[in-house]
């Protein structure tokens, strides 16, 4: 998808729009296509890193935020070559996708160094990071109905909220035990 293949004319014919799919969906496609390139931690790791890239106002609208790797090591619990590899992925063949462009020094990334999305529209078209926003904003409302359930119930839980609670944790790994939510 990434090369030019009508370079003898100027004109961008049906053929190449179709293989782009289309303009809505040119973008959350490249976006997967270098997502299908990590394993498994890496997946994770792109993840929160997206996750992380982003806010939410209260009226829906995402926004990019900048994050140091230190937060995306404490949240994703990875290495800073592991969040090279990502952000090298989402470069790769002319992506762009995340910033800062990789470089030839390794490491090329410290712990204080700031992060951020080259194309933001990508927040909004990607399809794979809005499912991930929609869970993550489930297991907020699950979070919060869970602490609702301690205050009511003056700090004991029932015995199916409890197991709801231990499959919130088990499903979404918070980096903050579950226990420190329910009592703030």
């Amino acid at each position: 998808m990434r090369t030019w293949k009508n370079a003898k004319s100027a004109a961008l014919t049906f053929e190449d729009y179709d293989r782009a799919q289309r303009i809505e969906n040119a973008l959350s496609a490249d976006a997967d296509e270098a997502f299908a390139t990590l394993d498994e931690h890496q997946k994770t790791v792109a993840q929160k890193l997206f996750l992380l890239l982003s806010d939410v106002s209260a009226e829906g609208q995402i926004t990019r935020r900048r994050p140091r790797v230190q937060e995306v090591l404490d949240v994703a619990a990875t290495t800073v070559q592991q969040v090279e590899l990502v952000i090298a992925a989402f470069q790769a063949n002319d992506r762009n996708f995340l910033l800062p462009a990789p470089s030839h020094a390794q490491p090329w990334l410290t712990a204080d160094t700031a992060l951020d999305i080259s194309h933001e529209s990508l927040l909004r078209q990607w399809s794979r990071f809005q499912d991930w926003l929609k869970s993550e904003q489930d297991a907020v409302q699950v979070l919060y109905s869970l602490q609702d359930a301690v205050r009511i119930k003056d700090k004991e839980l029932s015995d199916r909220m409890f197991a709801r609670a231990m499959e919130w944790q088990k499903l979404f790994k918070p980096t903050v035990p579950l226990t420190v939510w329910l009592f703030i």
